[in-house]
């Protein structure tokens, strides 16, 4: 598996976080190189399947498991909008009471910069990404992982 898992400690929530933000930095800069790879041979969506799958991983590994009205579909960006240089750690409050964490976070980007906060469950002894919302006018958004 990937340095980003090996290095989380699913203990922490925080830990959980900036994995999974350094898991997603290297998913979308390996899949932005894959897609100018692949863009100019006989199909130039060859490279799909396997971006996606490797960011399936990426979601068992840090996220719950559940059905994502919107997902990310394998969408990724240049540069990347997960930047572990460019995320910052804002907040944490963490529940173990009812098995709840809340990481804020705070995103230099030109799109989608801002402050976010990832919703964390405990579930079988591991802190995992459940939602992730975005702060629009003072208020939470839901937003896509």
């Amino acid at each position: 598996m990937s340095a980003p898992v090996e290095n989380t400690d699913y203990n922490d929530p925080t830990s959980v976080v900036r994995g999974y933000i350094h898991a997603m930095n290297g998913w979308e800069t390996a899949s932005w190189q894959a897609y100018r790879e692949c863009r100019n041979t006989g199909d130039p969506a060859d490279y799909q399947a396997e971006v996606r799958h490797k960011m399936d991983a990426i979601f068992i590994s840090f996220c719950t498991p559940k059905k994502r009205k919107f997902g990310r579909q394998g969408s990724f960006r240049r540069p990347p909008e997960y930047d572990p240089e460019k995320e910052q750690l804002v907040d944490v409050t963490a529940d173990e009471a009812r098995k709840r964490a809340f990481v804020t976070t705070h995103r230099q980007a030109v799109l989608g910069g801002g402050r976010y906060r990832y919703a964390l469950v405990r579930k079988k002894g591991r802190w995992l990404i459940d939602t992730l919302k975005r702060e629009e006018n003072g208020a939470w958004r839901n937003t896509i992982l």
